[in-house]
């Protein structure tokens, strides 16, 4: 769930669909605690804990828009990379010591010094073609503790279809699209869809 991380330690950090925070609760239960503070229309989503546990990677939208670290201790979060287009994605950490993300459909990887919160060296390609589910900033790709990666490509183009009343294909909405589609809505007047 790219909505929720559990660290080593039993704290788990997740979205807040109400407040736009991420917010912290025992894995054994207990009270939540809010860990961040998105300004005015901002969401703060896909948290992923670093291996000291207190620090987290997670991503912003909105006026904080960017791949952000932050700390269960409070401080202020630091942002370390903008994020910029639909074919971005949200980071994971790849021990020991990658940022690893989808930037315009490449997986790519950069050293990053999890302690100081900053990005090194040069961007390194590991990667074509990964997809992006635009609204969650999910990329095909999974990090695991041990150091592997695995991203899956050619995610499959999608088109969207007009139907008649009958159900039969009346016309193709757009061009085909390696992008997960979502959040459709019709114009009134129903010649017109937008995502």
């Amino acid at each position: 769930n790219p909505q929720a991380t559990w660290s080593y330690d039993g704290v788990i950090l997740f979205t807040s669909p109400r407040s736009g925070a991420l917010n912290s609760v025992p894995a054994s239960g207990g009270p939540t605690t809010s860990v961040t503070k998105p300004v005015k229309q901002s969401r703060h989503f896909a948290p992923r804990f670093l291996p000291n546990s207190r620090k987290f990677l997670f991503t912003a939208e909105g006026l904080q828009r960017g791949i952000l670290i932050g700390s269960l201790d409070g401080n202020e979060p630091k942002r370390i990379v903008p994020v910029a287009t639909v074919g971005d994605s949200a980071a994971e950490y790849l021990a020991p010591g990658w940022l690893v993300r989808v930037r315009q459909n490449s997986l790519i990887a950069q050293h990053f010094d999890a302690e100081r919160g900053e990005l090194t060296g040069d961007v390194v390609t590991l990667a074509q073609s990964v997809g992006v589910d635009p609204s969650t900033m999910a990329g095909a790709f999974s990090v695991a503790s041990s150091g592997s990666i695995a991203w899956r490509t050619g995610t499959g183009r999608r088109q969207l279809v007009w139907l008649d009343r009958s159900g039969k294909e009346a016309g193709t909405f757009g061009p085909p699209n390696d992008n997960t589609m979502g959040n459709l809505e019709l114009s009134p007047d129903g010649k017109r869809a937008g995502i």
